[in-house]
């Protein structure tokens, strides 16, 4: 599990030319910034970052507080999407204002603005996945049990839609592999 503590947060000097603007589109996705500098991948990572230990699980209350910092988790990721989706609007009413610009940036542009909409299509799968897996271990509260073996239910149906959303996450977590920052990530 990885040790992800609270941090100051700092402004990053706005980008100037037109070619860091662009990167910007992908700064805490694909390109790791550090930390006092990423606001919201940075936060959403240590709020995930024990959303699934196996330790802990047996404990109600360990359990519904991991889904109150998942649900937070959802929030910062919509609003930095809210973010990113005006960045890209504005960038892109600056590259097609000029016609040599738009040749030489719009492909670009384009392929950073596919990255960052992937990473938050993906990232949503992964945050709702952990959602829902703890949502269905919250509902089966003295039902089940966890230990070094794995997970023990006493209801074939709860056991089913356990292992659908562990499944779903396992492959949502593989998938945020792919984005640097998010490779320190276990659940």
């Amino acid at each position: 599990e990885p040790n992800i503590p609270q941090v100051q947060f700092y402004e990053m000097d706005a980008p100037k030319t037109l070619e860091q603007k662009i990167d910007a589109l992908l700064y805490g996705i694909t390109i790791d910034i550090p930390p006092e500098y990423d606001h919201y991948g940075y936060d959403i990572r240590r709020y995930m970052a024990s959303a699934g230990n196996m330790e802990a699980l047996n404990d109600p209350k360990y359990v519904r507080e991991e889904i109150r910092k998942i649900e937070h988790a959802q929030k910062i990721l919509m609003a930095w999407r809210k973010k990113v989706i005006l960045e890209a609007e504005a960038l892109e009413k600056e590259i097609a204002s000029d016609a040599d610009t738009k040749r030489k940036s719009m492909p670009e542009f384009r392929y950073n603005k596919a990255k960052a909409d992937a990473f938050f299509v993906e990232a949503h799968s992964w945050i709702e996945n952990n959602l829902e897996l703890l949502k269905v271990l919250d509902a089966a509260e003295g039902y089940y049990t966890v230990d070094e073996e794995g997970y023990n239910f006493e209801d074939e149906q709860t056991l089913h839609s356990f292992t659908k959303f562990y499944d779903a996450r396992q492959k949502s977590l593989k998938e945020m592999h792919k984005y640097v920052p998010f490779r320190v990530m276990v659940y």
